[in-house]
Formats: C-alpha cells, structure tokens, sequence
C-alpha cells in the first residue's frame, strides 16, 4: 500500500499497466527489467488515445526471475530468487488488486505479458469483479478478429465458413482463438460445431486431449487422437541410410508415424535433437506427443543413432 501511496503522490489514477514480466514477447522473463513494457504500454495509450499520462502508473510486480543470468547480474534491481508460484503468488496478486481498487476507485486495471501458467487464471477471476483488460489474451484476439474481418470482406467468404490452424497455443494463441470462436457462436455457429473448425497446435503438434501438459485455454481446443491417422508422428532428417534405418526401428516399435527427410536444410528446419558430425546430419522432431513421451522418443531415437555411429568408427578404425 505505501509503495502504491508514493508512487501516485497526490494524483487520481485511472489506469494501471501491470506485469511480472515472465513472459515478454521475444525476451520471455525479463525480471523487474519488464517494467519498461509497462511504460511502454502507457506511452502508447497517451500517444495513441490521448489518455491523460498524470492519470495513469506503470508497474511491476517482483516474484523473482528464474532467468540465471539476471539473478548473478550484479546491476539486477530485482529480488534474486526464482519465481514464487502457486497460492503464495496468487495471494500477493489479490492483495494487490484489492488494495489498488481501495486507494483508486476508478481504476482501470491492464495485465501485460504474464506467464501462460498465470495470465488467463488471474483474468478469469477478476474480469467480472473490475474493469480489468490482458493485452496477450484479449487484445491480440480482437487486433486478430479485426484483420479476418478485413480478409473477409475481400474475399466474400463468412466467418463462420473458414477453417483455423492455430499455430502457437500460448497465452496470446489461445486467446485469439478463443475472440475468434466466440464471434462464430455469436454469428450462429453451435459451439461445438465452432470447436471443431480449430486446430491448434504448440510445442507438442497437434493438441490432443489425451495430453497431461495442456493448459486449461487449450483444453477445448484439443482433438480426440482416434479421429485422426497417424496422430503420433515423428518427423526426421538424415542423410545416411543406416541412421534412417534406425530411426524407423524405433518409431515402428512405438507405434508412431515417422517421416524422413534427406538433406540439410530438412535438418536445420526441426531444431531439437539436432546431430552434425562431418557432412552427415540428423534432426528429430515428435508431432502429436505429450512432452513425456516425446522426450523418451527423442532419447531411443539419439541411443539408437549413437550405437550405429560407434559401429561406423569401430569400421573405420579396422
């Protein structure tokens, strides 16, 4: 309360841009370095809607960094501990929220680049209690919504007509998906006829709701594994016989789909897993996998290489 108190000295504050900067876009977590997206914000309100900059207040909320680097930095303005999560934060997020709406009644409050484990839990519990706005969840889904309108009105086609692949199911993915079927059901679509017209595919692939690391915004969006052919898959590349052998061994013993590609540019395209040793190169990817299971296909897979690269030196070397 006092931090808040001194920061607004005698002046009415209207509006609050606030993060705890764990998921800035292109940077991730920045740490209280993240304060400055919350100027930021602001400078475009003023600039771009006229908001009187007296009236409004920036802000970060410190709940550690687990960026490394930041935390040995000795220039680091931050508490130097990893980030406190669970009940603990949330209480300190609702201690701030009630106390700001104490001190400015008229507030209006805007939540900026928090983490996907947090950004649309603290929404949902406070945007019908105050005036309360996410910039990744709401305002790129409408900036989103507004650009298909446009396309839309080109090409003469309905919203409630398209297909969507939602590549990335993060905080700002899934919010757009979520503005986009909304306005469908709004237009007349079923929702459950809206549901089916989204694929939304994150670090995994394609979502499917056999999967135990989605999050609760991508939950709706996730497909049933026994609609779809070849669900598991793991795609490759490699440019010796022997290694792609091996690579279908193990997928077939897994009951996956592999895919192969033969050449470089295939292997610098799927970056994990990625093997270079003179001219041969090897890339591997899981597609439709929960994080578990891709992480031991991708292990089998690399001891399966890594055996047939020793019995290649053990040939060279006789």
């Amino acid at each position: 309360e006092a931090t808040l108190k001194n920061a607004a000295g005698e002046r009415e504050i209207r509006l609050i841009v606030v993060t705890d900067a764990e998921g800035i876009l292109g940077i991730g977590d920045w740490g209280t370095n993240g304060v400055d997206i919350s100027v930021g914000k602001l400078m475009v309100y003023t600039g771009a809607a006229g908001i009187d900059p007296s009236m409004v207040l920036p802000l970060v909320i410190d709940a550690g960094t687990n960026r490394e680097e930041l935390r040995n930095n000795p220039n680091y303005l931050g508490n130097r501990h990893e980030r406190v999560r669970g009940e603990r934060y949330y209480d300190f997020i609702d201690q701030f929220v009630q106390t700001a709406e104490r001190l400015f009644p008229k507030l209006y409050l805007h939540w900026e680049d928090f983490g996907r484990s947090n950004a649309a839990n603290i929404l949902e519990k406070y945007r019908k209690q105050i005036p309360t706005f996410n910039d990744d969840i709401q305002g790129t889904g409408i900036v989103t919504l507004g650009g298909i309108f446009g396309s839309l009105d080109i090409t003469g086609e309905k919203l409630t007509d398209q297909v969507y692949l939602c590549y990335g199911g993060g905080t700002a993915g899934a919010g757009i998906a979520s503005r986009v079927l909304r306005e469908m059901v709004s237009e007349g679509l079923p929702e459950e006829e809206a549901y089916k017209r989204f694929f939304m595919v994150d670090k995994q692939g394609l979502l499917f709701d056999d999967m135990d690391d989605l999050t609760p915004q991508q939950k709706p969006f996730a497909k049933k594994r026994s609609d779809f052919a070849n669900a598991y898959m793991v795609i490759a590349a490699t440019n010796d016989w022997k290694l792609n052998d091996e690579i279908h061994r193990v997928c077939k013993e897994e009951g996956i789909y592999v895919n192969v590609a033969s050449d470089r540019e295939a292997c610098d395209f799927y970056f994990p897993g990625v093997y270079m040793r003179d001219e041969m190169v090897v890339g591997v990817t899981a597609s439709g996998l929960d994080h578990k299971k891709a992480k031991r296909v991708r292990e089998e897979i690399q001891n399966a290489l890594e055996k047939v690269l020793g019995e290649q030196d053990e040939d060279e070397e006789r």
